[in-house]
């Protein structure tokens, strides 16, 4: 499995945490700095996540403050499954190619997961 840098990890879940509603559309947000000191984490991964954030459309910022851009559920499902598409499935496909999983098993697998997590 990938190890995504400190600040990737950040934007991957704030970016979640929008998609699931946790965060809302167009409120405002702390600036990366607070974030950071609330949090715990790295001041500069901070940064670097919220201004991957904003460059994809899921922030926007006036240049002190931020808060969720109007469309960040489309833009953070975006952003998600851009990553996932380009560089997260591969791992999946190589783990499912050494177990010997046929496609029509996964399919199967993953029918039956959308239906018992409805």
């Amino acid at each position: 499995m990938r190890n995504d840098p400190l600040y990737i990890e950040i934007a991957d879940h704030i970016a979640e945490k929008i998609i699931r509603a946790e965060i809302l559309e167009n409120s405002s947000f702390h600036n990366p700095k607070t974030w950071a000191e609330q949090t715990g984490l790295n001041n500069h991964a901070v940064e670097k996540a919220f201004t991957l954030l904003k460059e994809v459309g899921v922030l926007v910022s006036d240049g002190i403050y931020y808060k969720t851009a109007v469309q960040a559920i489309h833009q953070a499902i975006r952003y998600r499954a851009e990553k996932l598409f380009q560089e997260e499935i591969t791992d999946i496909y190589a783990l499912l190619k050494l177990l010997k999983v046929e496609p029509e098993t996964l399919k199967d697998s993953y029918t039956q997961y959308l239906h018992s997590n409805t």
